[in-house]
Order: structure tokens, then C-alpha cells, then sequence
């Protein structure tokens, strides 16, 4: 198996490791492993320094089954460190004509005002969400026009270059180069939305493990990015600490809630709360108040959304539509798969909410059809040497 011919995906999650590799000529032969990095015997702090062994494994059991050395990958992650900075540029052309190196020019002015005030940071994505020629918004950058002013607005998703550095060394112990890095959030967004064309905004909310992410897209636009460090994890310290109960039981606890299709809210039902204790008998010898578990369960839940959706502007993002959808996805959303839960009035404008159970095949899907396919909005900040490219993957190269 020539390196030349295969695309490898690794997706560093905070609780587990998934991999996928698949032919760049014959994308449908392809296979996918995961290992737990984080598991009910092990509920310690995620710690990118702390898990070279558990890659080195996943690594080695890629390289048996596909029979060949791995050199390289494209790494997406998922941890609380990511950050997205918005900012925008108006340049005034007075009715002159506005060239392709005018629209570079541009460009390199919003990288740079990024590299040098956050200069102890590293662009990850760099997204162009809105483009206005003489106050009309415009899909593409026209090849020649005469305007009075042109705005571009962006999107910087960002990782502390600390971070990157200690990933990228942690690869190079086992032998392995990373390509590009990739927001997993941001990646599982934008290939998830392809579910939901029906409607016209969506809102995707990743919970991971400790960090929660909202991504919206009105009309396939990307509108908004918003990081938050909280987490499925948040619930199970507080079932622990509460409870006075070790992390691992408190873990148990969690994940037989999955199952359990009960209903989250501040109100009493005693016939939930019946269900909830014959659970829990199955898995733990203590006296588990099912009422307050309940109640805790769906404060700490509560508290996530409500902060992730915080001083959002609803009215911009859903004006001149009834057609929205609230999809969640990540590990950390699992306890809402057939549990329902009462939201705030404001959550009434949505059409529909989904639960989007995804596994290692759809993540490491995503990050390939991420890598392969046309975006049409975004910048690739590292360009590939070999390749076609799209008019922004060409312009950026004016700043390779």
C-alpha cells in the first residue's frame, strides 16, 4: 500500500482515538479503528502530553491492518483551546477597477493582523462568511469590477501554538508528520449539514468531553462559531460530588441514563424516578436519590445550552425564515439520545431537534470529505504542493 495513493485521518478526541484511512483513487476501500483514550477505569483530566502510548497502539494496529508505514496524517482535534476571532475589512476603491491582486492584498492584511496580535496562536481555519460590493452582499469574488468599497468579513478558528507545537512533537515520537490540523467540530458541521438541506438554518452543538461547540449556518453560510469549556464530563463530576461517589461510579451512573428514556427537567415524576432507581440498583450498591440526580443532571445539561446559546443574536440569524433545526452531536451529547429534556422558551423557534449519534466511520468520513472536496468560503491556510485549487486556495498561496 503506497503512502502516495492512501489519505489517513486521525481524530485526537478527548476521550477517544479514531482513525481512518482510505484510497485517494478507490475512496470506498477504506477501513476505520478507535481506541478509548479516557474509559470508566480511567476518568482522569484529558492531557494531550499523556497519551503518546495509546497513539503508538492505534498506530500500530493501522499499520498491521492495512499491511503498510504510516508517515503522514491529517489530525483533527477536539479540545476546549480553540477559540474563533471575527473581524471584517473595508477597503474604499473609489469606482476603480478591483483585480485579483487587490482581493490578495486584502487577504494578507486579515492574516497578518491576526499573526501579529495573537501572535502566540495558530490559524487553524480561516473563513470568509460574508463578502458586500457597494452595500450588495455577493456570493464569490467577482475576476474584475469597478466598486466604490468592498467588505470582507471572516472567521479565525485558532488553537494556542503551544498546543500545535506539543502535538506536533508528540507525532514526531511516533514517527508521524502532521499535514494539517483541523477543527473536529467545525469539520462534523459542515459535512453533518448535508442531513438537514431541508432547512435553512442550522445549529450543530458539539459536546465533547469537556468543551462544548455551536456552529450555524444560514443558507450553507457559516454564521457563527462559539467555544465553551463545558462538557459531558461537567456532569459527571457533579453526579460525583454530590453524590460523594468516585468519578468512575459516577461515570456508570451517566452512561445508564443513556438508556433509560427518561425526561430531564426541574419538574417531580414519580414514575421517572421510579425508572431511575431500578437502574441504578443494576449497577451500584448505594442509595442514589433519583429525584436530585434527576434534578442535578438537568441543571448542569441546562446550564451548557443556555451558555453556548448566550448573547446570540437570533433575530440576524433567523430573520425571513421558519425553517431551523438544532442538531446535537459529540460524545458528551449521548445522554440526550433517548432522554428528552425541557429547553427555555427561546429554543420554541426551532422546526425541529435532532440527535445526531455518529461513530468513528461518519468522523474520520467527515475529515476525508473535509480534506477532498471544494470550499468554496475558506482559505487553506497550508496549501498542498500537488493539486488543483480553487480562486481563494490560489490567492493564499500569495502567502505561502
Amino acid at each position: 500500500m503506497s503512502k502516495e495513493k492512501f489519505e489517513t485521518v486521525l481524530d485526537y478526541g478527548s476521550s477517544k482515538l479514531r482513525i481512518g484511512i482510505i484510497d485517494k483513487n478507490f475512496p470506498k476501500n477504506k477501513f476505520f479503528l478507535d481506541q478509548k483514550i479516557i474509559d470508566e477505569s480511567n476518568i482522569d483530566e484529558f492531557n494531550f502530553e499523556n497519551y503518546d502510548q495509546k497513539i503508538y497502539e492505534l498506530i500500530k494496529k493501522a499499520e498491521k491492518k492495512s499491511n503498510s508505514y504510516l508517515n503522514d496524517i491529517n489530525l483533527m482535534i477536539d479540545t476546549k483551546n480553540f477559540f474563533c476571532i471575527d473581524i471584517a475589512l473595508k477597503k474604499i476603491f473609489n469606482n476603480r477597477l478591483v483585480k485579483s491582486k487587490d482581493i490578495k492584498n486584502l487577504l494578507n492584511i486579515l492574516n497578518s493582523l491576526i499573526k501579529n496580535h495573537y501572535s502566540k496562536y495558530k490559524i487553524i481555519h480561516f473563513i470568509i462568511t460574508r463578502i458586500v460590493i457597494d452595500k450588495k452582499e455577493i456570493n464569490n469574488f467577482p475576476d474584475n469590477i469597478n466598486c466604490e468599497e468592498l467588505i470582507i468579513e471572516v472567521k479565525f478558528i485558532c488553537l494556542p501554538s503551544d498546543i500545535v507545537n506539543q502535538l506536533s512533537e508528540n507525532f514526531k515520537s511516533n514517527f508521524l508528520s502532521i499535514k494539517k490540523i483541523y477543527c473536529t467540530s467545525y469539520i462534523k458541521s459542515y459535512c453533518i449539514k448535508d442531513y438537514f438541506d431541508k432547512y435553512e438554518n442550522k445549529f450543530f452543538f458539539d459536546v465533547g468531553y469537556e468543551k462544548s461547540c455551536l456552529v450555524v449556518y444560514c443558507e450553507n453560510k457559516i454564521k457563527l462559531v462559539k467555544f465553551f469549556p463545558l462538557g459531558g464530563n461537567h456532569v459527571t463530576k457533579d453526579i460525583a460530588k454530590i453524590f460523594k461517589i468516585s468519578m468512575v461510579e459516577a461515570e456508570k451512573i451517566k452512561k445508564n441514563l443513556n438508556n433509560s428514556n427518561i425526561t430531564f427537567s426541574n419538574q417531580s415524576d414519580e414514575k421517572n424516578n421510579m425508572s431511575i432507581t431500578n437502574h441504578l440498583k443494576n449497577i451500584l450498591n448505594k442509595n442514589i436519590d433519583a429525584e436530585l440526580l434527576k434534578r442535578v443532571v438537568f441543571a448542569r445539561i441546562d446550564e451548557i445550552i443556555n451558555f453556548i446559546f448566550q448573547d446570540i443574536d437570533y433575530s440576524y440569524l433567523i430573520k425571513n425564515s421558519e425553517s431551523s433545526v438544532l442538531v446535537f452531536t459529540g460524545e458528551g451529547s449521548k445522554i440526550l439520545n433517548k432522554n428528552s429534556i425541557f429547553l427555555d422558551e427561546k429554543f420554541n423557534y426551532f422546526n425541529e431537534i435532532n440527535f445526531f449519534d455518529e461513530n468513528s466511520t461518519l468522523v474520520c468520513d467527515s475529515g476525508y470529505k473535509f480534506i477532498t472536496t471544494d470550499k468554496p468560503y475558506e482559505i487553506n491556510v497550508v496549501p498542498k504542493k500537488i493539486g488543483k485549487y480553487g480562486f481563494f486556495e490560489k490567492i493564499f498561496n500569495y502567502f505561502k
